[in-house]
């Protein structure tokens, strides 16, 4: 990495990468870096060359320039951006403010869509806001999913990572749609990132995240199979925004409990439940 210097580390404790701000001979970049404690796992390395093969020309999501590997290491490249991420920024953030980065998302996410890949890690860590809110990008698409085999088969891209049999692939826990919760990942589509969206929603207009919960089991059962309350969100718009993106259908008894069939039964009517009511919320409300 002898065409990088002063490195300096962005994110200390992240689980699966290290970012680091380096200068380039063009100017600042963005390097990132597998974790060292997933230096010998192979699905990992798979994950993170994946990442750094998917270049496509997008104006909302930055996506990697280049991919590196040399002694051992990968390092992915892309361009740096002046902002900050919307986890740092959203306590602080006035109504109108939160509308204008809820609307930028939505852009990002339809251009991502049109050029047939869902994000599938859509989290407030992963939105990046410049200081006068003039540009919203969305970043990470380590576990970006292409919709067509035109992308699958683009020269050069691993896709390897999401067609190992018998994976059991990662998400953010919060943020995940059910079909990504209940690993189905033959029912991903626009309707996940969607979900996704409308967690962020809630974050931003009730403060606090929709479920909680000391036992992860039972966390998540609430967060597959009950309806998101949206009660503490005094904005009307949010608050049907939420309701019409987090749309999702109840299942009889806790989805651990069902067969596959079963759970992809319940996953599709809520989907579809969520695609209807959320043509009408977003023409409503964004």
């Amino acid at each position: 990495m002898k065409q990088y210097v002063e490195k300096k580390l962005l994110n200390s404790g992240a689980r699966y990468s290290e970012t680091f701000l380096a200068e380039g001979d063009h100017g600042k970049v963005i390097l990132k870096q597998l974790h060292p404690r997933h230096s010998k796992n192979a699905v990992e390395i798979r994950r993170f060359l994946r990442e750094g093969m998917l270049r496509p020309v997008l104006k909302h999501t930055i996506t990697a320039a280049e991919l590196i590997t040399e002694d051992n290491e990968a390092w992915i490249v892309r361009p740096y951006f002046e902002g900050k991420d919307l986890k740092t920024l959203a306590a602080g953030l006035t109504t109108d403010q939160k509308w204008r980065v809820v609307k930028g998302i939505h852009l990002a996410l339809q251009e991502l869509h049109n050029a047939e890949i869902l994000h599938l890690d859509l989290k407030p860590s992963n939105v990046l806001i410049s200081e006068d809110f003039s540009e919203i990008k969305l970043i990470d698409l380590g576990l970006a999913y292409p919709t067509t085999k035109r992308v699958k088969e683009a020269e050069g891209y691993n896709k390897s990572f999401w067609t190992l049999p018998g994976m059991l692939y990662p998400f953010s826990f919060y943020y995940a749609p059910p079909e990504q919760m209940l690993n189905c990942n033959d029912l991903f589509c626009s309707a996940s990132d969607f979900f996704s969206l409308g967690i962020i929603v809630y974050e931003l207009f009730a403060g606090e995240k929709p479920y909680s919960g000391a036992h992860p089991a039972l966390l998540t059962n609430m967060m597959i199979n009950y309806p998101v309350d949206v009660l503490k969100i005094k904005d009307q718009g949010a608050r049907e925004l939420v309701k019409a993106l987090t749309a999702k259908h109840v299942f009889s008894k806790p989805p651990n409990l069902l067969t596959k069939a079963q759970q992809k039964y319940g996953l599709r009517k809520g989907i579809e439940m969520r695609r209807l009511a959320a043509e009408s919320a977003v023409r409503s409300w964004l």
